[in-house]
Parts: C-alpha cells; structure tokens; sequence
C-alpha cells in the first residue's frame, strides 16, 4: 500500500529521451543557419536604408608641380560619370565652387588635400586658375583656344585615396598658360 501511495505523488517524466534528441537535432540545424544568414537575408532590416544614401567620398592630395610657374588661385571640378561611359559635351553650368577657400592658394611645389564627393568607378574632370605673376588670376579654360574636352582628371578607382598633379607653365606655341602635365594615381605619394 506504502507503494501505490508514492506512485500517486511521483510525477512520470515530461520529455522522455526521444525528445531531447529532437530538440537538439533541431537547434544543431537551426543555431549554424541563424549564424551565417545577413539580417537582410532573414528579411530584417534595421538600417533604414542607410547604405543607398550613403555617400561616396574621395580623399585627394592636389599638387602644383615644382617645374610649375603659375600659383594655383582656383580648382573647380565638374563630375562626368562612369568612367566607362565617353563624354563629348561639358555643361558649363554645373562646376562646382573653388575648392580653395578664400586667399588660398597652391604655389609650384606645394600641395592641398580636399575630400570630394566622386562616387568609386566615376570621374571629375578639373579647371584652374592661376596667378599671372602680376597678381591677376587667369581661368585656363577661358583663354582663347583651350580644348575643353582635354582638361585633366581625378578619377575615383583603385582607392579611396588619390594623387593629382599638374605642371602649369606658358606655352609659347599657343601664346597662353597651359597645364603641360598631369597626373591622377591611386594612393597619396
């Protein structure tokens, strides 16, 4: 009788050993999936779609070239696009402000480092002003003659980080001021 009365109080197990196996079973599947699956990919998204207006920038060194004779007085850059895509027209409307602040100016052998919003796989191409040794600034672009379409470049590939340089000197075959070399490479020299 002392048996049958314990037998009331004594709870028969819950989860017998067929269950644990397939609990575990399931959490081993489930635990590595959940481990290696983006938020995005199980559908939770918490940016708020921070990354599509997230903008792309570009950190440039600007060089005046000791064989330069000019002082650079204005750099205004006018973005064009992939650098895939070819370009035979330039709106002269859309050049951006002189990336020099007021009074600043880069002198032969000098540099400047500005960032620029140039998306990585795009171009900008650039023009200058510079000072004419008399204190006057003279935009190459307006001088009669300048091709437009050859204005030098600052391309957003390879890095997030570029090198520009450029050698200003008076051509005497053209009768103006001229960029006589550039350059634009990857990486901060």
């Amino acid at each position: 009788m002392r048996k049958a009365q314990l037998s009331k109080y004594v709870q028969p197990n819950l989860i017998s050993m067929k269950s644990i196996k397939k609990i575990t079973l399931l959490l081993l599947i489930a635990l590595p999936v959940g481990l290696f699956s983006s938020c995005e990919s199980l559908g939770i998204d918490d940016d708020d779609d921070e990354d599509d207006e997230k903008v792309e920038t570009l950190y440039v060194k600007f060089m005046n070239e000791t064989a330069s004779t000019y002082t650079i007085t204005t750099i205004q850059i006018l973005h064009r696009g992939p650098v895939t895509e070819p370009y035979e027209t330039i709106d002269d409307t859309k050049w951006s402000s002189d990336l020099l602040k007021d009074g600043e100016s880069i002198a032969p052998g000098a540099h400047k480092f500005f960032t620029l919003e140039i998306p990585n796989g795009h171009f900008a191409i650039y023009r200058l002003g510079v000072d004419d040794g008399n204190g006057t600034e003279i935009m190459l672009h307006q001088q009669a003659g300048t091709d437009l379409l050859s204005l030098p470049t600052i391309t957003h590939w390879g890095s997030d980080e570029r090198s520009v340089s450029c050698t200003i000197k008076y051509n005497n075959d053209s009768n103006r001021i001229d960029v006589f070399t550039w350059s634009d490479w990857a990486g901060l020299e």
